[in-house]
């Protein structure tokens, strides 16, 4: 459980830190971890708001409720962006390599990239920018 609270630690306190690495087990359970919350905030967010009427005007709890998961969503980008720069980092690519959702099928390979070892070689955040 220390381990777990520690990759979370990690993880939330380097939200706008786009530099330096984070090797793939915690990625990949930071990863999880923030998909859980999101379907968690999701989940309340079905259940209070009502869908029936989409022109309805919405309370305050209902207005509360989806101006949280906006920025619980919002925040959640900011965060899985910085990490995934930062493990494309850990396995020697550049933080730009992200931009490869852009192109059809380039998601695979940014999966790949990201399923990748730790490189062992040290390189240098100007070496791995370059």
């Amino acid at each position: 459980m220390g381990e777990l609270w520690a990759i979370l630690r990690e993880g939330a306190g380097s939200t706008f830190m786009f530099t330096g690495r984070m090797k793939r087990r915690p990625y990949w359970i930071y990863v999880l971890f923030i998909h859980l919350i999101w379907i968690g905030a999701s989940t309340v967010q079905i259940l209070v708001v009502p869908v029936d009427d989409f022109a309805a005007r919405y309370s305050l709890t209902e207005t509360f409720v989806n101006s949280s998961v906006i920025a619980i969503g919002i925040w959640f980008a900011i965060t899985l962006l910085s990490a995934t720069v930062r493990r494309l980092h850990d396995v020697a690519r550049p933080g730009s390599y992200i931009l490869m959702v852009i192109i059809p099928f380039g998601g695979f390979y940014l999966f790949y990239l990201l399923s990748l070892p730790t490189q062992l070689h040290n390189l240098t955040n100007r070496e791995i920018l370059s």
